[in-house]
């Protein structure tokens, strides 16, 4: 999969291209003290998924109301996590503050 990829998949997903609307709100829908379902962090600004797999470590940041996203996708598994570069382009490309460390 591509950073491309990765790109079309999570937009067509949060836009209902793949499942109705009706469908992703529910998947989508968190319980009270949670920020945290249907495989996505979820922000009042902002929908973050992250993950590891086979020594790859895939993050995006779907900016809810400009579209922007940032999607970085990293080949190796050490003692840190692409998630405070991720955070660091999404501030600059949205022009907002820090998202700080891996906070969700």
């Amino acid at each position: 999969m591509t950073a491309g990829d990765l790109y079309r998949y999570f937009s067509a997903l949060v836009n209902g291209e793949i499942l109705p609307m009706k469908t992703v709100k529910e998947l989508f829908k968190t319980v009270p003290h949670s920020v945290y379902a249907g495989g996505v962090y979820h922000n009042k600004l902002y929908y973050r998924g992250h993950g590891i797999l086979q020594g790859y470590e895939p993050s995006i940041i779907f900016n809810k109301k400009a579209g922007n996203v940032v999607v970085l996708l990293g080949n190796r598994r050490g003692k840190t996590t692409t998630m405070k570069l991720t955070n660091s382009i999404y501030s600059l490309v949205n022009q907002t503050p820090y998202l700080g460390g891996n906070t969700y």
